[in-house]
């Protein structure tokens, strides 16, 4: 009994530490510097729906991870400390499976020493320790390590400068885990330097780049390079629209057109395709697509208005399903949010038309309930008749001011006034709808 009863406390033990447990992924990549020396780059990245945001006036929803280092050896070293600060606008993106992600680098000259690196979320004291050895690349090394990223675009501005090549932006996917429902390829980076040139002062290297699945090629890329630089950027891309679910070695091969074979470079990833969420809200296709384009940006929009009937549908499960901010269970918590919000739009909202289409209905489905709603009526003074007017606030969940009115006194309020909201516009003139007696500080 005793046994049974400190084998029940052993595995309570156990979940309460799993479940404090940071879900965040970590990786190193190895470069060589002009001098031979070895860069380590440390990539860590967290989705946000499994952060703690809390909402902070002026800033949005702000979640707070503090990241302590150390690399040491035989017990001496560094250590270090900072905070990383993400900040969303809306709420929905805090559910979602957008993800942080940052780097740290540094270069040894000499072996022996052992990096770890402690995440933790301050909000919930959650955390995340990963340690690594630091194995240099030998000084003659030919291939750097593989970094994978499921984008590359050209990017000159400041954004992420840590993940910033030139004028190339990459997208670095720690975990290597990708998908084929949002993905139609993966990018790999390495770095050649080492090779030998030719008589006429140039390198003459094949670079090849297979796909390997239980020992059974499945894929093979190459290429040709030809460069009287010391050092070559390697970028290539892997079609990956026609792979299964599963587990992928990824091996990169080096040949010189005189010595043959110079060196291997191995590394993997995995394919991974989330539940398609089928169901919809609305019988009508098109219906969905118009209460969709409230929570999309317009070229989103342009995009779907081109595509067939089976592209529309995809592109509404493709929606729910990357809204889904737990796909791990059966449940889209999003889409039952949504629907019950379209269900009260229609309850409360319906005039001549469906109640979620109107304009406060739109306002209702994107953020929900207001903090605030004043009810009033035009003044006198004004050249309009009196009409009934509707003041929301929202403040817990961000700094936003709507003023809908009743133009035509049939229950269709219009919205007239948006303030902190970009995808709102407020009407030229709005003040003449409510009269010069109208009390401005209604508005705070």
């Amino acid at each position: 009994m005793k046994r049974i009863i400190i084998l029940c406390f052993f595995i309570m033990a156990l979940s309460v530490l799993w479940a404090n447990d940071l879900n965040i992924a970590f990786d190193m990549n190895r470069f060589l510097s002009e001098d031979g020396n070895t860069i380590f780059e440390i990539n860590y990245q967290i989705a946000y729906k499994d952060l703690s945001f809390q909402w902070q006036d002026s800033l949005g929803f702000v979640a707070s991870l503090l990241v302590d280092y150390q690399l040491q050896k035989s017990g001496k070293g560094v250590e270090d400390n900072f905070t990383n600060k993400i900040i969303v606008r809306d709420q929905t993106s805090t559910r979602s499976n957008k993800h942080f992600t940052d780097k740290i680098s540094f270069t040894l000259k000499s072996s022996g020493y052992i990096f770890t690196l402690k995440v933790k979320d301050l909000s919930n004291n959650y955390e995340s320790v990963w340690s690594s050895s630091c194995d240099l690349l030998e000084q003659g090394t030919l291939i750097s390590d593989l970094e994978l990223s499921s984008s590359v675009s050209r990017d000159t501005t400041s954004y992420m400068p840590k993940f910033h090549r030139n004028d190339l932006l990459y997208e670095v996917k720690v975990g290597h885990v990708f998908s084929t429902f949002k993905l139609d390829s993966l990018a790999v980076y390495c770095e050649l330097q080492n090779y030998e040139f030719a008589a006429n002062g140039k390198s003459d290297l094949e670079v090849k780049l297979f796909i390997k699945k239980k020992n059974e090629i499945l894929t093979e890329y190459s290429a040709y390079i030809e460069t009287d630089r010391k050092k070559y950027n390697l970028l290539s891309w892997i079609d990956i629209t026609s792979l299964e679910v599963g587990y992928y070695d990824l091996i990169l091969e080096v040949y010189d057109k005189n010595s043959g074979l110079i060196e291997v470079k191995k590394d993997f990833f995995s394919i991974k395709q989330p539940k398609l969420f089928t169901r919809r809200i609305f019988v009508e296709l098109e219906d969905e697509l118009n209460l969709i384009d409230y929570f999309i940006e317009r070229s989103q929009h342009k995009n779907w208005k081109t595509l067939s009937d089976n592209g529309r549908a995809n592109f509404v499960s493709r929606f729910w399903t990357i809204n889904d901010p737990d796909p791990s269970t059966e449940n889209n918590e999003f889409f039952d949010l949504i629907r019950k919000r379209v269900q009260y739009c229609n309850k409360e909202f319906s005039h001549f038309k469906k109640g979620w289409s109107s304009d406060r209905g739109r306002i209702y489905l994107r953020h929900g309930k207001p903090d605030d709603i004043i009810n009033q009526e035009t003044g006198l003074n004004t050249k309009y008749a009196q009409k009934d007017f509707q003041i929301w606030k929202y403040r817990s969940r961000g700094n936003m001011t709507y003023i809908f009115i009743d133009l035509q006194t049939n229950g269709n309020y219009k919205i007239i006034y948006a303030d902190g909201d970009d995808r709102e516009s407020t009407q030229v003139g709005w003040e003449s709808y409510l009269g010069k007696d109208f009390d401005t500080g209604l508005l705070q």
